[in-house]
């Protein structure tokens, strides 16, 4: 004898109607891909839980870096090797809040901000040395002449020793 399979209505509140069992033989409580629908919240919820958050950060700002718990110290490095900094006004978790050191030593050198197609090259080839001395201002386009020049300099000062 075949086991009885009742009819029953859908958990999620949406009216239709399913077999209790699936052609398995589990037992189910919702039409496929229904279930999601019982944990949504209204658009009036979400609403209120985000402004609920808004004020939370509001009333409670995170400490900015030394004056966390969780700082270590030390100077952000790139992923290219080069050391970031914070600029001013900015805090650590803002979108722009970091820029090259190396080039923010080089604005301050020269009194203006870098354009776009202005490089500071580190002359000894250390990324993380931001003495003034050791930085060069030059152009994308002269930037790949540099290199050889510079070279042809080092090989000079090491021949006269």
């Amino acid at each position: 004898m075949a086991a009885e399979n009742p009819i029953i209505e859908c958990a999620c509140g949406c009216g239709q109607r399913l077999s209790l069992r699936n052609r398995h033989g589990y037992s189910r409580r919702f039409i496929y891909g229904h279930g999601v629908r019982v944990n949504r919240d209204s658009s009036e919820t979400r609403e209120r839980k985000a402004e609920a958050q808004r004020r939370h950060w509001r009333d409670h700002p995170r400490p900015a870096r030394d004056a966390s718990p969780s700082w270590m110290g030390g100077r952000p490095v790139s992923t290219q090797g080069y050391i970031l900094r914070l600029r001013d006004g900015f805090r650590g978790g803002e979108s722009g809040a970091y820029a090259l050191e190396h080039r923010l030593v080089m604005e301050s050198m020269l009194r203006r901000p870098l354009e776009r197609q202005e490089l500071v090259h580190h002359i000894d080839g250390d990324k993380t040395n931001n003495e003034p001395a050791n930085l060069l201002l030059t152009t994308r386009a002269g930037h790949p002449r540099l290199h050889p020049m510079l070279r042809g300099q080092q090989k000079e000062a090491g021949s006269s020793r």
